[in-house]
């Protein structure tokens, strides 16, 4: 599953600068995209461009050269996941419902059912399907399964987090868009959350992902797209893209880059 921006440009009427400008992106399989920029640069506003939730002004974004404006939204469902920067849920219901919303489109019931779209994108559904199955397999994967008969609202900000994570893999797409999904966790849970989007990388999946963390980045991407004021400022390899002088005119920050020889990785320190 193959992701392709080409030259997005979004204003809003209150501001001189645009929020975006001829902003263009691929996010490939086998791949961990890791979006990376300071506060207010536009990273969450070309996630919600690249997800579908906002449409630009001009440009396009196809996913598998298919126009994503184009497509209805059960449709858009069965090729990309979302997690946004804010998830919340305001009522009463268990970790195994909130899972369970992940798989909608499988759904045999309801709206999914009924819809135009649901014999064209429902092709993909995996022989033998269990929904208790994928609940699980997702739960174990961002290690919430012994939260599953939890209520949601009693769980603490982090294993929120880890639950939307397993919401959003049990929808078993290809590309996977995750907007600061490490932003509420301890550290260990950051590593692992990291160790488990690389390996889905690893496995054929497309998986952009936007953090802070410039080092866990240099640990962990395999692509690193640099944006600052709604422009990208650079998007490579990790060791094309990060250096002491890029640093420095994002950040406004003194850096050094060193090599890590216990994880045989660059690393950041600020000097």
């Amino acid at each position: 599953m193959k992701l392709i921006a080409k030259n997005i440009q979004l204003s809003v009427a209150d501001q001189s600068q645009p929020l975006l400008s001829s902003v263009s992106l691929q996010i490939l399989p086998g791949q961990l995209h890791v979006i990376l920029g300071p506060n207010g640069a536009g990273k969450s506003t070309l996630f919600a461009v690249l997800s579908g939730s906002i449409t630009p002004d001009s440009g396009l974004v196809t996913i598998n050269d298919k126009n994503i404006a184009s497509m209805a939204p059960i449709e858009l469902s069965s090729y990309r996941a979302v997690l946004p920067q804010a998830e919340q849920i305001a009522f009463s219901i268990n970790v195994r419902e909130v899972i369970e919303l992940g798989l909608y489109r499988f759904s045999t019931q309801g709206l999914c059912r009924r819809s135009s779209a649901y014999q064209q994108t429902n092709h993909d559904k995996p022989n033998n399907f269990s929904i208790d199955n994928a609940v699980q397999a997702a739960a174990e994967k961002f290690m919430v399964n012994h939260l599953l008969d939890r209520d949601y609202l009693t769980l603490s900000g982090g294993e929120k987090q880890r639950v939307h994570l397993a919401r959003v893999f049990a929808q078993n797409c290809d590309l996977i868009l995750l907007d600061e999904p490490i932003a509420a966790l301890d550290l260990a849970h950051q590593f692992h959350v990291l160790e488990q989007l690389k390996a889905s990388a690893k496995e054929g999946k497309a998986i952009a992902v936007v953090i802070h963390d410039i080092n866990l980045a240099l640990r962990f991407a395999d692509h690193i797209t640099l944006i600052k004021d709604g422009q990208i400022h650079a998007s490579d390899r990790p060791d094309h893209v990060i250096n002491s002088s890029t640093v420095e005119n994002v950040y406004r920050i003194k850096t050094e880059i060193y090599r890590d020889k216990s994880i045989n990785c660059m690393q950041l320190r600020v000097l």
